[in-house]
């Protein structure tokens, strides 16, 4: 007898009644005769229990059972013959696959396509839950159940593509994977830092980043870091987030001579990595796609937040994370990692979409995963205790993005209805009174433990309030007096906040998340409407708050390149004012009190000028001068451009001007003809 004829005779045989937990399932048993439990029980940790079956026991012919096993027997010697002759190696895997992630995927098919080589991490190949595939797999089998289901089903779904090419075709797919490595040997995306620097980076992460992107399992993290088999791709990430937020002294320790530099080189190191497909971990290429977001360098540029939120988001929905019955397959730890990979990418799309005016990618209707929890923030081996007011934040921010995703579902829907929207801005604008105590109590000294979070989550708030009163008001586009006069109360409030936060010894608008940088801008648009509008003591204080709103955007410069960009836009439309208040780069003597000069981003002063104007002066580039590349007498032969108030060319009509590109934050200005009827 062949040696696999001897394994399959001493297999143990399969009960003929499915378990409890796999027919409510509607998935495949393997409970054994002998009593023992199925693999899906033991992977969900549950008692196997099998069912009553209510057909009973049908009474096989003898003649009957002896063809089942003959052709059973026939079976498994033609599947002996035919094994050798399929290669299933595996091409080289990545570095980043021998470090010990873990990969996981989504488990709608756990009984059929999870590896349960330990070593593999329990990945899973996510076919969809509608898909005929799986409807023929769960009817037929796992057909790779008899290759030794050493490996994952895309492995050798992966040989039967690379099995038709030829021999110089994979010599040829090997030099581009070599020259791919060399590159990013050469961009120096392997290189390792000093231990005790990345520490102190990965310190500040966790510190200041990871309230609001808990997305890693701190001991899971910790331990690889400190082993250093952390994926070069998530480790450049947490580096470019971490250089945002940490001190100069750490930047001139790590070898750069600028906060920008340093935060540049770690971001094109992790996003070179991402575009050569060197990490295959999924869930790392999301918790990557989410940091990745915070790193928006020039105005122009294609990859930015919205690109990368929907790159993590479409890798999401592909793992099945959008679903909760793909999350019953995994330990308690990873559900809760999942659930809050999945919620703050929520957060954070539908808060861009919002402010950006574009639909979101992730859609609210087509998932069931419960909302986050107080329970999802502590860690699995921890008993029941509070949770403090880092950990509350991404709970309560996420209560506060369905809300305003009701909104704008309400607002675009096929048939809206007012009292639906209405019901839904009241419930956004009501928000505050359902907060947990600690973050209503009064603070007398906001500090980074008692206060800040509160007060960034009022600011998305109030941000929020601006933004949907705007969009769901009739009279919004016409600038009617009642709407704006609830836009200057938010707006009042918001700077009410951030004197708060400036008050405090602690430095703590440095400390401010991307999200909440909208408020800032909002309120500094809303008074300089105010600035044009109005006249006497309303003025007076419109200006005051404006020049208060300036000094915050003046201190985010030097961690947030679009904060430069924006804070210049902002300076040239309280120019257009009349305002007085000084020009930008006329920084007070404070600056050298945040750590960094203005040449950290250099940016000339006339970059928008210089770009915006009839006749561009080359001189500033090398190999032009000034009389060589004159254009004085062209200039004067043609018509003068048409401009917006703010220098910006509006070409032929008068109607396209790049200020709503360069200034999404709140669609003020997206009434295209009639701005001088809302903002300008």
């Amino acid at each position: 007898m062949s040696a696999s004829r001897k394994a399959a005779a001493t297999q143990p045989t399969r009960t003929r009644v499915a378990c409890k937990n796999c027919n409510a399932r509607r998935v495949r048993c393997h409970r054994t005769s002998s009593g023992e439990s199925c693999s899906n029980c033991q992977l969900l940790n549950v008692e196997c229990q099998l069912i009553e079956s209510k057909r009973g026991k049908y009474k096989r012919s003898s003649s009957r059972i002896q063809q089942n096993q003959r052709a059973t027997q026939a079976s498994q010697a033609s599947n002996t013959d035919l094994s050798p002759s399929l290669d299933v190696s595996v091409p080289s895997v990545s570095p980043s696959e021998d470090r010990g992630n873990v990969h996981y995927a989504s488990p709608s098919l756990p009984d059929l396509v999870i590896d349960q080589d330990a070593s593999d991490g329990h990945r899973v190949v996510y076919m969809g839950d509608s898909s005929n595939m799986k409807y023929l797999i769960h009817e037929v089998g796992d057909p790779f159940k008899n290759l030794g289901r050493k490996r994952l089903w895309g492995d050798y779904l992966q040989q039967s593509t690379m099995a038709r090419l030829t021999p110089e075709t994979h010599a040829t797919l090997a030099a581009l994977r070599t020259a791919d490595d060399e590159h990013l040997r050469n961009l120096g995306a392997f290189n390792n830092f000093d231990q005790e620097l990345t520490e102190e980076l990965v310190d500040v992460f966790f510190d200041r980043v990871y309230p609001f992107f808990p997305i890693f399992d701190k001991v899971d993290f910790q331990a690889l870091h400190q082993n250093s088999r952390l994926s070069p791709l998530l480790s450049n990430a947490v580096y470019s987030v971490s250089s945002i937020y940490c001190s100069s002294e750490l930047i001139k320790r790590l070898g750069f001579d600028s906060r920008y530099l340093a935060c540049s080189t770690f971001y094109q190191r992790a996003k070179a990595l991402y575009e050569k497909d060197y990490e295959k971990d999924a869930i790392s290429i999301i918790q990557a796609c989410i940091l990745l977001m915070n790193w928006w360098q020039e105005p122009m540029e294609q990859k930015d937040c919205w690109y990368w939120l929907g790159a993590a988001s479409h890798i999401a929905q592909g793992l099945g994370m959008h679903r909760a019955k793909s999350y019953q397959i995994l330990s308690a730890s990873r559900q809760k990692l999942w659930r809050r990979i999945w919620w703050v990418l929520f957060t954070h799309d539908i808060h861009h979409a919002a402010v950006y005016g574009r639909p979101p990618h992730i859609h609210t209707q087509y998932s069931d995963v419960p909302v986050l929890s107080v329970h999802d923030m502590m860690p699995s081996d921890a008993g029941m205790s509070d949770v403090d007011e880092s950990g509350l934040f991404a709970v309560e921010f996420c209560r506060l993005a369905v809300l305003l995703d009701q909104c704008l579902k309400e607002k675009y829907s096929a048939g809206p209805s007012q009292q639906l929207e209405s019901q839904a801005w009241l419930a956004l604008k009501n928000f505050p009174a359902t907060l947990p105590t600690a973050y209503k109590r009064a603070i007398s000294t906001v500090t980074p433990k008692d206060g800040f979070y509160p007060a960034v989550l009022e600011l998305v708030h109030l941000d929020y309030l601006i933004v949907v009163e705007r969009m769901l008001s009739p009279d919004a586009a016409a600038g009617a007096p009642s709407a704006l006069d609830s836009y200057f109360k938010s707006a009042g409030a918001i700077c009410r906040v951030l004197e708060n936060l400036l008050a405090s010894p602690w430095d703590l608008i440095t400390r401010l998340p991307f999200v909440a940088f909208p408020a800032v801008y909002c309120s500094i648009s809303i008074h300089i409407m105010y600035l044009r509008r109005e006249a006497g003591s309303v003025r007076l204080v419109a200006e005051h708050r404006a020049r208060f709103g300036m000094v915050v955007s003046d201190q985010l410069q030097d961690r947030w390149p679009f904060a430069v960009w924006t804070h210049y836009l902002l300076d040239r439309m309280l120019k257009v004012t009349g305002s007085t208040l000084p020009a930008l780069g006329a920084r007070d003597s404070q600056a050298g009190q945040h750590g960094t000069s203005e040449t950290e981003y250099p940016l000339p002063t006339n970059a928008v000028e210089q770009c915006t104007s009839s006749s561009f002066d080359y001189s500033g580039f090398p190999g032009h001068s000034k009389e060589a590349g004159s254009t004085s007498g062209l200039a004067e032969s043609l018509p003068h451009p048409r401009v917006d108030s703010l220098g910006f060319p509006t070409g032929p009509d008068g109607t396209f001007s790049p200020l709503s590109f360069m200034f999404p934050w709140n669609s003020f200005i997206e009434d295209g003809m009639e701005v001088d009827n809302w903002l300008l």
